[in-house]
């Protein structure tokens, strides 16, 4: 008899996180062939221990040992120990898929697959919200907990019932606001994943009109400053409670407090939070709560007047005031306000958390496109000067679990300056192709078409020769030079299919037929493209003249590429359809097919801008 594969639970970040990937194994369990398994790794979390030892509280990701949580037999039955894995899952390959799919080979692992903190009804099509949400709460019942665990639970359900009809607002702050690594991180996604006070702020007012609000946060210091201020200016009968006040734990244990809160917070009617945290996600999983993201229910124009009005009168940490700061950057940017705007708001946010190089790198970002090179270059020139460690790691921080550059989205601006005369701009751009060549074997199955273009650059011995003699006058360590051994187009395509993608003749035929949108490109489009394919044969030639003498060139096929996924997206580009129609006709054995180029191209324009504004 077969043994039945599993479903592992094996999130090892906050309570909240690895509760709900719990929660989705059981749900998977029921629904498929697959038997439930979990892992749960210890973690100690310095934030606490900083902050608390400030006489400033705040609640993070301690997960105190698994027995203290859940029953002996609950253990034995379903955990397993010392299994190594990593905690992230490929439940992406399964958008729009069935949840049945998970039974069938191949299986992730030889024993199955790693289950996900996500809302599964956002990624199979057969999961329906309402019976998720019920069939979620049945596993919430089997689980067995601890004596300890229990008897918070009824703590928290007698304490909700006293307290009656309420709301909560869960303000997510933690490791996203208070830690170095968390800035870098903020234009990515964590910037939405936490939550701005100045904006609760005017939900807060609003809803407390109606009904009793209770307050979730892991900044006890500024929630206890905007209860204050709204205690002070409320008019309603309604009650504001602050959740960290309801909770009386003489041991000071983070994860008690947070499990407290967690079943509080599912008993409230329904959850504001920023749609995309753990701990209110698993309040919704295990209540009958409605969950709205203030960020959806409230649009960006809202947003920027909420928040800058709100600055004036809650006046917080310096952490809390540069976050809302950035994110009425990020509003303003969203809603192509003009430059001087979105510098003003990220010279105020600066002004107030001076650690905070994102800061800056955003202002440089600004500056490039909107093509004020001069004052890139100038403002490089000037903190790189001082402090040019801390802007290169915060520029090149890496989330080597989830395969990207943190700060990815800023790379493609130094694209956009191509002159040589601005010193600091082609440095870091230097800097930039060096580290990303470097990490090709790691992260090259990410990189994109303005990574994969950066990279392109070190390609000019010139430049790159300026840009190490600049580093070694400004007393600069070796980690942020080439490795020239290393840089070899056929070495980038065999560890990225967007460098093979972006260097396919089609790709470039079709690039530089966009491109000839000035007069002189356009009268010298047939050389251009001429040479194209002269030096494309010439590439060809040279790659089997490699590959004889060093197998490891070999270039794979598309299909052996981690991120193949990503060739549905990369076949969309406008570039590689018009590419695409021209070598088509190349290749044509009927030449006469050259007569209706112009209108296949013009076709092909016209479909893609159709398509493009259906959004599809």
């Amino acid at each position: 008899m077969k043994k039945r594969k599993f479903i592992l639970a094996a999130r090892d970040d906050g309570f909240g996180e690895r509760m709900c990937c719990i929660l989705n194994a059981m749900y998977i369990s029921k629904k498929t062939s697959l038997k439930f398994r979990f892992v749960w790794k210890s973690k100690e979390d310095s934030l606490v221990k900083v902050y608390n030892n400030k006489d400033k509280f705040l609640t993070c990701n301690d997960q105190i040992p698994i027995e203290v949580i859940f029953s002996h037999s609950f253990i034995k039955k379903y955990h397993y120990d010392n299994f190594n894995v990593s905690p992230l899952d490929n439940f992406h390959l399964f958008i729009n898929r069935s949840i049945k799919e998970l039974s069938l080979k191949p299986y992730e692992y030889h024993w199955g697959w790693r289950s996900c903190q996500a809302n599964l009804a956002n990624i199979f099509y057969d999961v329906k919200w309402k019976d998720y949400q019920n069939t979620l709460n049945q596993c919430w019942k089997e689980i067995e907990f601890s004596n300890k665990f229990q008897e918070i639970i009824n703590q928290a359900c007698i304490l909700s019932n006293k307290i009656g009809r309420y709301l909560a607002v869960h303000i997510r702050s933690g490791d996203l606001i208070f830690e170095e690594k968390g800035y870098g991180r903020w234009l990515w996604f964590a910037a939405n994943k936490a939550l701005s006070f100045h904006l609760a702020l005017e939900l807060i007012l609003k809803k407390l009109n109606n009904f009793n609000i209770i307050i979730f946060t892991d900044d006890i210091e500024s929630g206890r400053q905007i209860l204050d201020y709204v205690n002070k200016i409320k008019s309603s009968s309604y009650e504001c409670i602050l959740a960290y006040n309801l909770f009386k734990d003489e041991e000071d244990n983070s994860v008690y407090r947070t499990f407290f809160e967690i079943v509080t917070m599912s008993k409230a009617i329904e959850i504001y939070s920023s749609g995309d945290s753990g701990f209110s996600r698993m309040a919704c999983f295990i209540g009958q709560s409605k969950m709205i993201n203030i960020y959806k229910l409230l649009n960006s124009y809202q947003q920027l007047n909420y928040i800058s009005n709100n600055l004036k009168k809650l006046i917080l940490n310096k952490y809390q005031m540069s976050y809302s700061y950035f994110l009425l950057f990020l509003r303003s940017k969203e809603k192509l306000l003009s430059m001087d705007k979105q510098l003003q708001y990220l010279q105020k946010g600066y002004e107030w958390n001076r650690d905070n190089y994102i800061f800056i790198l955003c202002e440089i970002d600004v500056y490039l496109n909107y093509k004020k090179f001069d004052k890139a270059n100038k403002l490089l020139n000037s903190v790189l000067n001082i402090e040019f460690n801390s802007i290169a790691n915060l520029l090149l921080q890496k989330s080597y679990d989830l395969k990207r550059y943190d700060n990815f989205l800023l790379f493609s601006a130094y694209s956009k300056c191509n002159v040589k005369k601005f010193q600091y701009i082609n440095l870091m751009k230097y800097v930039l192709a060096s580290d990303m060549l470097k990490n090709i074997e790691l992260l090259g199955n990410f990189y994109n078409f303005d990574q994969i273009n950066l990279i392109s650059l070190l390609s000019d011995r010139q430049a790159v020769q300026q840009a190490e003699i600049d580093l070694k006058r400004m007393n600069i360590c070796s980690n942020y030079m080439l490795d020239k051994k290393k840089y070899n187009l056929l070495f980038l395509m065999r560890y990225s299919l967007a460098a093979r993608f972006f260097n396919r003749l089609d790709y470039r035929l079709g690039k530089c037929l966009l491109d000839a949108k000035e007069i002189r490109k356009i009268i010298f489009l047939p050389f251009n493209l001429y040479l194209i394919l002269k030096d494309y044969k010439n590439f060809l030639n040279d790659y089997k003249k490699q590959r004889k003498k060093d197998i490891s060139l070999k270039i794979l096929p598309m299909h052996k590429y981690n991120d193949y996924i990503n060739l549905i997206s990369f076949r969309k580009h406008l570039t590689y359809k018009l590419g695409r129609v021209f070598y088509i006709c190349l290749k044509s054995k009927f030449k006469y097919k050259f007569l209706f180029l112009l209108y296949y191209l013009i076709r092909v324009h016209f479909e893609y801008k159709i398509c493009k504004f259906k959004g599809k």
